[in-house]
């Protein structure tokens, strides 16, 4: 049995993270947005007080996927780039390991 990590999937798969974390912030601008008290009109004014502390929770928590995000899609291309450096290290640890 071989052991190789396929570096084109893990671009692939890198490109899909950013795009979560596009997304995710296209949704924290549209909250935003919407979380002006004036979004709501003059008449929706008492319905924008009632709804503030919701948004603002989800804001919130929005805030925090798209730090998470970020997080994970540095740490994900860290790991990428550690492996396109030291792939063959990494197979000569496994390859042949099922053989024995």
């Amino acid at each position: 049995m071989t052991y190789r990590i396929d570096l084109v999937e893990m671009q692939a798969h890198a490109t899909k993270l950013n795009n979560v974390g596009q997304q995710v912030n296209y949704a924290l601008s549209a909250a935003q947005v919407v979380s002006n008290m004036e979004a709501f009109g003059k008449l929706g004014f008492p319905l924008a007080a009632l709804c503030t502390a919701a948004q603002n929770a989800a804001m919130d928590t929005m805030r925090q996927a798209a730090d998470a995000s970020v997080d994970h899609v540095k740490r994900f291309d860290g790991w990428r780039r550690h492996i396109e450096e030291h792939e063959q290290a990494q197979s000569d640890i496994f390859d042949g390991m099922h053989d024995r």
